[in-house]
């Protein structure tokens, strides 16, 4: 081991006499990003501090316990490329630094959860994914114009068509700038039932016995909207500490357009409603809720005029 010595010296009568200590004082290190919890959709920009009393030799940077970059000079950073990492789980990173007498001091582990991938509509529209139990589950809100066969989905109705029709139909909340991109779409019941299909191939509109195996697995309607809210604070209005969003689904506060065909616009960022495939008669079907001040799961009916968002499920 390479030390480093420091000399003391101890005076007498005659000459000064030089007592070598070795330097045993352990580097400190802190992780500054991302912090923990934090969701990763991309590469990842990792950085640290390090810090000794007589210098730091080295800075390595773990991923689930593998070594993944090694530094030997300021500043301390590593660009992690996450794309094998999406897998739909939790993924531990730390890192590790060395002095100039080879002292070692680790950082604090830090926990990032991850998507499962991609998955991509008609319209070349990309949602990240994210395993849930034994379901693979759309991230984001559906933002598709036409059915799986290439038809279009009816848009541009006003309230009165909107009331009127019986055909599948889409619309985005009036008023909000760049709805669609951050909510997707808010659609009628009538296009998650039509046969062209709205969900992108090989997926399908989760039915309500879907939707309750992920409210069960997440702890059951009293806590689980808390566990499935995006928690970024960018979306939910005055959203509590209940939004734990302990995976990535980040369902969103879309609102809704109602079965008369206007907007309920103070529900953005404080409502957001889903569809099921569900129907409960001719009129009604199936659908979930989740509020901003709570942690339960709404569940219940509504006309099937509505327009409610939508996450799809693998098949």
């Amino acid at each position: 081991m390479n030390l480093t010595i420091l000399s003391v010296a101890i005076f007498s009568c005659n000459d000064p006499e030089l007592i070598e200590i070795p330097d045993t004082t352990a580097p400190t290190i802190e992780l500054t990003n991302p912090i923990s919890g934090q969701l990763i959709s991309d590469d990842l920009h990792i950085s640290a501090v390090a810090s000794d009393d007589v210098g730091i030799e080295r800075v390595e940077f773990f991923v689930d316990d593998y070594l993944v970059r090694t530094h030997t000079q300021a500043p301390w950073e590593h660009h992690w490329t996450t794309m094998e990492y999406m897998d739909g789980r939790s993924h531990i990173f730390y890192a590790k630094a060395y002095d100039l007498s080879g002292n070692s001091g680790l950082s604090d582990t830090i926990s990032v959860s991850s998507f499962s991938g991609w998955v991509i509509d008609i319209d070349y529209n990309a949602y990240l994914t994210i395993q849930i139990d034994d379901q693979l589950w759309m991230a984001e809100n559906l933002r598709v114009h036409r059915y799986q066969n290439g038809d279009p989905i009816l848009s541009g109705l006003n309230d009165s068509l909107w009331e009127a029709t019986s055909f599948g139909a889409f619309s985005e909340n009036q008023g909000v700038d760049n709805y669609s991109s951050t909510y997707g779409y808010l659609y009628n019941w009538y296009a998650v039932n039509d046969s062209r299909k709205i969900a992108p191939e090989g997926w399908h509109l989760p039915s309500d016995e879907e939707w309750r195996s992920i409210i069960e697995y997440y702890g059951g309607f009293d806590v689980a909207g808390g566990r499935l809210k995006d928690s970024s604070n960018r979306f939910w209005d005055n959203s509590e500490s209940d939004s734990t969003n302990v995976n990535p689904f980040a369902a969103l506060p879309g609102g809704r357009r109602h079965e008369h065909g206007g907007y309920w616009g103070a529900t953005v960022g404080s409502y957001g409603f889903y569809w099921t495939s569900s129907e409960d008669s001719e009129y009604l079907a199936w659908f979930v809720e989740l509020e901003r001040f709570s942690a339960q799961v709404s569940h219940g009916h509504y006309d099937k005029h509505n327009g409610f968002s939508i996450r799809c499920v693998k098949n």
